[in-house]
């Protein structure tokens, strides 16, 4: 009986290695010819014939992440040899889920002339959103934001910028589309065209991938900063409170609140209050955090000091959604503008496109009337 499993164990090691040989080599294939080419590597199947043979699901699992690590990290030194321009690391190319059995991990990657992107954290597909018959918010918005990317989205009042947020994080219900997070869809359309509302489970797992900072702060007013800002972390992530509280105080720091830890909201000015609500958005451990106009309510002085902490943020690489109207701030910071009208993405580029030179002649309307 040793002898049997002692066999097991050796076709398994053997098999592990021509995984990681298979897989190294269609993954370079993939992403190497032209155009765009989807690469995945799919370990699945592998990790099924396994678990067959009685090989323990932790073990499995363990042998899993090697393989996948193992291919990211030879990507990622290839990337260093300049063969492939851009790649995150190597932990963020690993996807896993639990839709299709126990076991289905995989990488993705994609190539688009000479950059390579390898993790899209974000991405909505089509997405309709009306409010009764006539008012028709969002008209097939398509978005995908990448690991570190900065996004901010202007346009006017009414332009569905505000919505697409509320959309995005759960806050509304998109009429049909899909929404998608770290490559899992968590919305999708039904057999008629309509979006099928997810269950309450599932809002809450793919909330657990981000943050969200309102433009009205919505701090409880009866808890002080600091229980403020690890209330979530302790009660809904079930994190030890003596760790949140550590990294709580860390993070009160970082925003300049140091000594206002026991302070109330009523007690804080409106730059402070945002500055809590940042923190408390952070201490989720978010992949990445939206903003909706979180300078709108405060005055010029308090928004330059927001404005520092995001782009403290934006030089951590923090992947951000940020609706605004500080146009010199989005052409600072922004890796990609998109400009909104009507519910539709009117115009979308690098800051010096949009911004700077903006094709479009609604966009070049709106930012002529900023600059007057």
């Amino acid at each position: 009986m040793k002898n049997k499993k002692l066999i097991i164990v050796v076709v398994c090691i053997v098999l592990s290695l021509f995984v990681v040989f298979f897989c190294s080599k269609f993954i370079y294939g993939a992403v190497h010819t032209d155009g765009i080419e989807d690469a995945a590597i799919d370990v699945s199947e592998y990790a099924e014939f396994l678990a067959h043979t009685g090989v323990p699901d932790e073990d499995i699992n363990s042998l899993e992440h090697s393989v996948i690590k193992y291919i990211a990290e030879d990507l990622k030194a290839k990337a260093g040899s300049g063969n492939l321009s851009f790649l995150t690391e190597g932990e963020d190319f690993i996807l896993s889920s639990q839709e299709n059995g126990r076991f289905n991990s995989k990488i993705y990657a994609f190539k688009n002339g000479d950059e390579i992107y390898a993790y899209t954290v974000f991405e909505i597909k089509n997405i309709k959103k009306s409010f009764g018959e006539d008012l028709e918010v969002l008209q097939d918005i398509s978005l995908a934001v990448e690991e570190g990317e900065v996004v901010s989205i202007l346009g006017p009042s009414g332009s569905g910028k505000s919505t697409l947020l509320r959309c995005a994080t759960f806050l509304e219900q998109i009429d049909s589309g899909s929404i998608a997070y770290g490559g899992k869809v968590y919305v999708e359309n039904d057999t008629a065209g309509n979006a099928k509302k997810p269950e309450r489970a599932k809002i809450l797992e793919a909330q657990s991938n981000f943050g969200l900072v309102f433009q009205d702060f919505n701090l409880f007013p009866h808890f002080s900063v600091l229980k403020n800002v690890m209330d979530a972390p302790v009660k809904n992530q079930k994190r030890p409170k003596q760790e949140v509280e550590k990294e709580a105080r860390a993070l009160l720091a970082k925003m300049g609140l140091e000594g206002k830890e026991d302070a109330y909201p009523c007690e804080l000015s409106g730059g402070q209050k945002q500055r809590v609500a940042i923190a408390r958005a952070l201490a989720l451990r978010p992949k990445m955090l939206y903003f909706d106009e979180p300078t709108s309510a405060l005055d010029p002085e308090i928004t330059a000091e927001i404005l520092r902490v995001l782009k403290g943020l934006a030089a951590e690489k923090m992947t951000m959604v940020i609706v605004t109207h500080e146009i010199d701030f989005a052409r600072a910071v922004s890796d990609r503008v998109i400009f909104m009208d009507g519910g539709k993405v009117v115009e979308e580029g690098r800051p010096e496109e949009v911004i700077d030179n903006p094709k479009n002649e609604r966009t070049k309307a709106f930012l002529q009337k900023l600059q007057v």
